[in-house]
């Protein structure tokens, strides 16, 4: 259960008060936003598995950094704000995972 990262993030946000990924959460920060919405942008209108792999491997690279900076929030300063904003940032990049995944299926078969 604690081995995503989104949920690992979330639990140790909790145990100081905070919760990250609540109902009404939402990213506030403009350029990460655009971002996402672009991604997901360009995931629709893939027409094969060749124009998905580097949105993939981006996206994959993207959540990589995320969660190293958001280990680093934590181990290092105890930034609680900048761990909430990082694990919902993470949350959006998962969630545009999943919708490569999605598309993935979709253009396999």
């Amino acid at each position: 259960m604690l081995k995503a990262p989104t949920t690992r993030a979330n639990y140790l946000l909790h145990l100081h008060g905070i919760d990250a990924l609540g109902d009404n959460t939402t990213l506030m920060d403009p350029a990460i936003l655009m971002h996402i919405m672009e991604a997901r942008e360009q995931v629709d209108e893939c027409t094969s598995l060749d124009e998905l792999e580097p949105l993939k491997k981006a996206n994959a690279t993207d959540i990589e950094a995320c969660v190293v900076q958001i280990t680093s929030a934590f181990d290092g300063s105890h930034d609680l704000e900048t761990s909430k904003r990082l694990t919902v940032q993470l949350q959006y990049l998962m969630k545009l995972a999943e919708a490569i995944l999605d598309k993935e299926e979709a253009l396999e078969g």
